[in-house]
């Protein structure tokens, strides 16, 4: 079942499974194997191995006496998975992550195993997803939140602003009044003083005595 994967779609398989865990090399080996090239397919040449060189390819072809790499062994517990994918569950499930490579053979997956892998599997990366747009829901409302304080401060700059002109305009209009008020009264004692001279002129043409000009 699936999708055949092509081109784009064959990418989009690639990191399907590369977000399951597997490397990218062994993801595009088992999409190449898997008929058809579907990622559901490719998961289950993951899971159950089938991907993996074969002993003598391991062995270099000559049968030569290096060692074959067949499980990895958990050195805590001394538990056998057949494959690193296999132990990197575990090590996510239990906390446990000092692994070795072994030579003892882990006998393959029976097809109830391997749909139960598959299964595990799928939901590890359910998980993943769900925990991936949780976190893209809680980074969109800090966004929102952002957005809004950035809009809220504006506002308050705004308003700051006005407030400032404001101020500004009563003061010029204050300064305004105080400099006419000031005007005015200068005007008005010139204006008496220059009425006082009038009449201390017109008494002494009039020949009248200094005290009656100063009194004028």
């Amino acid at each position: 079942a699936g999708v055949v994967a092509a081109g784009e779609g064959l990418d989009e398989a690639v990191k399907s499974l590369v977000e399951m865990g597997f490397d990218e090399a062994r993801s595009r080996e088992a999409l190449a194997r898997a008929d058809p090239p579907t990622a559901e397919n490719a998961l289950a040449i993951l899971v159950a191995g089938e991907d993996e060189p074969s002993q003598a390819a391991a062995e270099g072809g000559d049968g030569g006496a290096a060692k074959v790499v067949r499980s990895y062994r958990c050195v805590e517990t001394g538990r056998l998975f057949r494959t690193m994918q296999d132990a990197q569950l575990y090590a996510e499930r239990t906390g446990r992550s000092n692994f070795e490579e072994s030579d003892v053979e882990v006998p393959p997956l029976s097809e109830e195993e391997k749909a139960e892998k598959v299964a595990q599997i799928r939901e590890k990366l359910k998980q993943k997803r769900e925990e991936r747009e949780e976190l893209e829901k809680i980074e969109d409302k800090q966004r929102e939140i952002n957005r809004r304080r950035e809009g809220q401060n504006l506002v308050e700059v705004r308003e700051a602003h006005e407030r400032l002109r404001r101020e500004a305009e009563a003061k010029r209009i204050k300064k305004e009044k105080e400099d006419a008020k000031r005007e005015k009264e200068r005007l008005r004692v010139e204006l008496a003083k220059d009425k006082a001279e009038r009449a201390a002129d017109a008494a002494r043409r009039r020949g009248a005595s200094p005290e009656e000009v100063r009194a004028a």
